[in-house]
């Protein structure tokens, strides 16, 4: 394997902790549709889609626009309120900067929550590229939004690694060429026995993937 030069991140769930908002904001949707709950684990399976895909999947019926802004304008007042850095993040970003690490974001999220959710822990300028949704029509699991990273990172597949905490962040960086390392430190539920979405790595907790680095770049 090649020394590695960047790392590109997902986002929800391997960031930031935003489950609980996450699933939250989905019910509000239910209930606002349907008058009752959502199953919350096909809620939490869903992690990594697109709204407007997963919206059209829970609710063919619905016009997909209307129910997006239900999703949003539940969630956007409440956003910088709920969310937290998982525990070690901070500090492996600032280490893998320590060791001239490029850093990027490759999620579904929206720009605009994506950067103010960076900036409210100060982490904005630690990463040169964010790609988000409005970037590209082709989403996670397409290797589409993680070659757009690597081609404004300046960097090969095979000198990346790609971590994210679902399988359509997995299968992005396999379809793109890039080692993949799976955080379960979310819970999210991930089947990776599914061929094309098996990770290079599986790592519970931010050290390991200075582990990572140090045994890939110190060869």
């Amino acid at each position: 394997m090649s020394k590695i030069k960047a790392i590109l991140f997902d986002f929800d769930g391997t960031i930031m902790d935003t489950s609980d908002l996450i699933i939250n904001s989905w019910q509000h949707v239910f209930r606002t549709l349907t008058g009752k709950d959502g199953d919350v684990e096909k809620i939490k399976k869903s992690f990594g889609e697109t709204l407007w895909f997963t919206m059209d999947k829970f609710f063919p019926n619905e016009d997909v626009d209307r129910c997006v802004a239900i999703y949003r304008g539940w969630q956007t007042d409440r956003y910088l309120e709920e969310i937290e850095l998982f525990p070690g993040v901070a500090t492996l970003i600032r280490w893998l900067q320590s060791q001239d690490i490029k850093l990027a974001i490759v999620t579904s999220r929206a720009g605009k929550s994506l950067k103010d959710g960076l900036d409210e822990f100060n982490l904005l300028k630690a990463f040169e590229v964010l790609v988000t949704c409005e970037d590209t029509d082709a989403h996670k699991p397409s290797p589409i939004p993680a070659q757009i990273a690597l081609k404004q990172l300046k960097v090969k597949p095979e000198e990346a690694l790609f971590v994210g905490d679902s399988k359509f962040d997995i299968g992005c960086g396999n379809n793109a060429g890039i080692p993949t390392v799976l955080a379960d430190w979310a819970g999210t539920p991930v089947d990776t026995s599914e061929a094309g979405y098996e990770p290079t790595y599986k790592v519970s907790c931010p050290r390991e993937i200075m582990k990572i680095v140090e045994r890939t770049n110190n060869k």
